[in-house]
């Protein structure tokens, strides 16, 4: 099992060196190649001293080609049959590399796996530290298909999934053409040529929530949109484009709430299915 890990940065420096050193603390020695898309911050020089400390980290430079074009040169600059990402400003943790060693012993219908990734925003670094130093060991557990859950929403985190670099090949890797939700049309295309998805259920990677973020503090709306219009161009017949519309107008409906009182509705539903 050959898994190689992929990150893509573009003004990142404030969490790129802390997300590096959880990829090489829960892989000692993995190929890490990092497309630097035309930084103009401190980044290009946050990885130029890392990659003198980590050896098997590969650096690229770019002008800037955009997130799409920039994660197809780092995984075809990788070595790796399996190819994983991580974000710039997330944490990686140890297990993720179980991951690709159940792919590796899985049927090759399967085409990609995701674990679970967690929401974390001040308490980042506690929470990365405590499931760190508890990382489980053993056989993955329980993994699901959730090939056709995609009609309903993204089941899988872009940060906790294991691709084959087979099926990448096969389906083209990310669309250049999209500037968001490129990871939902990769997932829709994989899919639609065939392969399933599994969801192992474990903890692999840590999603830093924070205000520079674009999702949530600037264009939360216009990535909804655009989440349906991806989901809409890869429906697979019309009784899923009409499902997918009739979703997306509920999706819109909650866009449209606004932020602090979606997240007040969400931290009740959290707080009532962990009373239960």
């Amino acid at each position: 099992m050959n898994c190689s890990y992929v990150l893509t940065v573009k003004n990142g420096a404030a969490f790129l060196e802390r997300c590096i050193e959880s990829v090489f603390r829960a892989h000692p020695g993995a190929e890490l190649v990092v497309v630097d898309d035309g930084s103009t911050d401190d980044s290009l020089a946050i990885l130029d001293r890392l990659s003198a400390r980590f050896k098997s980290l590969k650096l690229i430079q770019t002008p800037g080609v955009g997130r799409s074009a920039a994660l197809n040169l780092a995984w075809r600059a990788t070595t790796g049959s399996f190819i994983a990402n991580i974000d710039c400003d997330d944490l990686m943790l140890p297990g993720h590399e179980d991951l690709a060693a159940w792919l590796a012993g899985a049927d090759e219908s399967v085409g990609m796996i995701c674990g679970r990734a967690r929401l974390v925003s001040h308490d980042a670094e506690a929470v990365y530290d405590r499931l760190r130093t508890a990382a489980p060991g053993g056989p993955l557990g329980p993994v699901e298909d959730v090939t056709e859950a995609f009609v309903w929403r993204n089941p899988v985190a872009h940060i906790a999934t294991v691709v084959r670099r087979s099926v990448l090949v096969q389906v083209g890797g990310y669309d250049e053409s999209l500037r968001s939700n490129v990871d939902l049309d990769l997932w829709l295309r994989i899919r639609n040529a065939g392969f399933r998805i599994v969801r192992a259920d474990r903890v692999v990677a840590l999603k830093r929530v924070h205000g520079q973020q674009s999702f949530e503090a600037r264009r939360h709306l216009r990535y909804v949109c655009s989440s349906i219009r991806v989901q809409f161009r890869q429906a697979r017949d019309l009784a899923e484009s009409s499902l997918v519309l009739a979703i997306g107008v509920a999706r819109l409906t909650w866009a449209c709430v606004p932020r602090r009182l979606r997240l007040l509705v969400i931290g009740r539903l959290n707080r009532n299915s962990g009373n239960r």
